[in-house]
């Protein structure tokens, strides 16, 4: 129980963390300098439209949190798992596509802006996660079918 309470925890965190770009784009800025260190002189606005789509990236992985947790209080529902599953296999792929979005938006200033696109085990450790959450999906999906035909 302690688990989900702490997963559940972390989503709405996740959810809310990109609300502080809104709020207060100038201290977000610093926070956006360490992964965009070209981007300080970055308007408001383009601070702002970044956190909104750096948003979409925290959202995609706090499903995939909340439907562990839901599958955690309700393990003979696999949908769940599957929903969950399929998050945090999209996570990298969605988050990689917002660092590319936001990349255009806060280096809009730059003559020659340089983009590299990451694909870092960290990255990848969220789709292997997904990856072996969909595996336990399936496999119970098989063994409740094996059970049913005898």
């Amino acid at each position: 129980m302690f688990i989900r309470y702490i997963l559940m925890l972390t989503a709405v965190l996740l959810c809310l963390y990109p609300v502080w770009g809104l709020v207060s784009p100038a201290s977000y800025l610093q926070e956006i300098l360490e992964v965009y260190p070209d981007a300080e002189q970055a308007s408001h606005t383009q601070v702002r439209i970044t956190a909104a789509i750096l948003w979409i990236s925290n959202l995609t992985l706090s499903f995939g949190l909340l439907f562990i947790a839901k599958f955690i209080k309700q393990p003979q529902t696999y949908k769940f798992a599957k929903i969950s599953s399929i998050a945090l296999i999209s996570y990298p792929f969605i988050l990689t596509i917002t660092e590319v979005i936001s990349h255009s938006i806060l280096y809009r200033h730059l003559e020659y802006p340089t983009l590299t696109i990451e694909f870092s085990a960290q990255k990848m450790f969220y789709f292997v996660f997904g990856l072996i959450i969909l595996g336990i999906y399936q496999s119970q999906q098989e063994y409740k079918r094996a059970k049913e035909n005898g």
